[in-house]
């Protein structure tokens, strides 16, 4: 600007009539746009409304503000602030104040989160003076643990206890607790036998202790001690003869009869504290099962909750049976090369078993002229679709529970039926939960629990041992053995 005003002072501008029209011109063109821009800024310096929409149009914002606990209201120093959505975060400092330089237009969300406080999601409209307060967490140091004859909090709780929900563990579809425990509970290890409903499941506490005595922990369901042995026998005849339920080395479980929906929790203590109250039978460990019970001015509630599902075996996982002929060849061959290695078995290719009599009949299920390899059917894959099958699951539980000023009560039924994929095990369970108690003072309380029940259980042979279970019968029979004989006799 100060350069074309010198330049229209110079004499020979004055005197130059046509070079004096062309500088006013361009001092024109100059002028125009520098007094239109500085009308302009002089009107937003004067307008204070304004000065928030200049601030928006700006690349970047400044939020800045403080963190307070929500009931002290002392600042929080090191507590962090996110911008959902971005990258961009901070901590407060030492008062709890925090200040953002950011690109993001407002409204923007905050996520705040610090350890001990509930993690708070909060839309922010302002940029200066946020002031925002968290709500202190409620931690599991405030839960009430049952310890033996009594509960403690967990913040004063220094013996090794693992704590179970019973709302995490209900829904898994299994017939039992004990199966439920499964990976729940650190230092707990959880084995099941076969996966047949209401079997016997293998629990141990930090390890086994014993070598010839039970390894297995006690029981306690709402103070009262349970049996956890098993409800077969080997040899339940006496005479050294095994009876109609000899399962080989396969348990049942009577704690498959408690409903798992009526459980509330569960703890299992693991250290000495467990043999200091409950003694030598404390030694593996102790389960102790809480049920649930009503609230005390609780409004009734009722619960219905119902699953079904089907269970079926991955075939593309079975092993790949030989077929008959094959089987048949296999078996020539063995006959050959054992006859050949002792001459007085006499068992030569004239008189294998896999061959036609000399008038060309045959009979597969005999001992000797049972037709040439290639006669031979294969029965394998019928045996293993008689042996398995789709199984049903099922499972239903309704429950009311409530409570007034002076009594409260949980009423609990369930029915639970479950197949197994082999056949013929299944297991039913139908029980009813009934839990009553009642305020006669501020410092005296009675109650009552009962638990009726009653299960059905369809078993069969693990296959541990030389007695092979089903599914081993069906697999390892060879594969040319028809299912039944002429007569309709089963062939084994």
């Amino acid at each position: 600007m100060q350069q074309t005003i010198h330049r229209l002072q110079e004499p020979y501008c004055l005197i130059t009539k046509t070079n004096i029209m062309k500088k006013i011109y361009g001092l024109g063109l100059l002028l125009i746009p520098v007094v239109l821009f500085s009308q302009g800024d002089t009107e937003k310096n004067n307008d204070p409304s304004k000065k928030n929409a200049e601030t928006v149009i700006q690349d970047n914002i400044s939020l800045s503000g403080h963190i307070t606990d929500e009931k002290t209201k002392l600042p929080l120093a090191g507590a962090t602030i996110h911008i959902k959505g971005t990258t961009h975060e901070v901590q407060t400092g030492a008062k709890g104040e925090f200040k953002f330089v950011t690109g993001q237009k407002i409204p923007v969300v905050f996520i705040i989160t610090y350890i001990g406080y509930e993690t708070l999601e909060t839309t922010i409209d302002r940029y200066n003076n946020i002031v925002i307060s968290l709500h202190e967490a409620s931690t599991q140091l405030n839960d009430v643990v049952v310890v033996g004859y009594g509960t403690q909090k967990r913040a004063a709780l220094i013996s090794a206890v693992s704590t179970v929900n019973g709302n995490d563990i209900k829904n898994i579809p299994v017939a039992g607790f004990d199966a439920q425990l499964q990976g729940k509970a650190a230092g707990v290890q959880v084995n099941s036998q076969s996966g047949v409903p209401g079997e016997g499941v293998r629990i141990r506490v930090r390890g086994s202790t014993s070598i010839n005595a039970s390894n297995d922990p006690l029981y306690i369901l709402d103070g009262v001690f349970i049996n956890s042995n098993t409800l077969s026998s080997q040899n339940p005849t006496g005479n050294g003869i095994a009876g109609p339920v000899n399962l080989g080395e396969k348990t049942t479980s009577p704690l498959a009869d408690i409903s798992p929906a009526d459980i509330e929790s569960l703890e299992v203590l693991k250290d000495a504290e467990a043999t200091a109250i409950y003694g030598s039978r404390g030694a593996n460990g102790v389960v102790i099962i809480t049920t649930k019970r009503g609230a005390f001015n609780g409004k009734s509630k009722i619960n219905f909750n119902s699953s079904v599902g089907v269970a079926a075996v991955q075939r593309s996982r079975l092993w790949k049976a030989v077929s008959g002929p094959d089987h048949a060849i296999i078996a020539n061959e063995t006959w050959i090369n054992s006859g050949a290695d002792d001459t007085t078995l006499h068992q030569t290719a004239a008189n294998e078993p896999f061959q036609r009599s000399p008038d060309g009949t045959f009979n597969p299920g005999a001992a000797t002229f049972r037709g040439n390899p290639s006669d031979q059917g294969s029965y394998t894959e019928t045996r293993l679709n008689q042996v398995f099958r789709n199984a049903l699951l099922q499972n239903y539980d309704l429950s009311f529970q409530g409570g007034t000023a002076s009594s409260r009560y949980y009423i609990g039924t369930s029915y639970a039926s479950q197949q197994a994929v082999i056949k013929p095990a299944d297991f039913t369970r139908a029980g009813l939960k009934a839990n009553f108690d009642s305020r006669l003072s501020d410092k005296v309380q009675i109650g009552i629990s009962n638990l009726f029940s009653r299960s059905y259980r369809t078993q069969l042979r693990d296959g541990n041992g030389p007695d092979a279970g089903i599914f081993q019968s069906a697999l390892q029979t060879p594969s040319y053995l028809p299912t039944n004989d002429a007569a309709g006799n089963p062939l084994r």
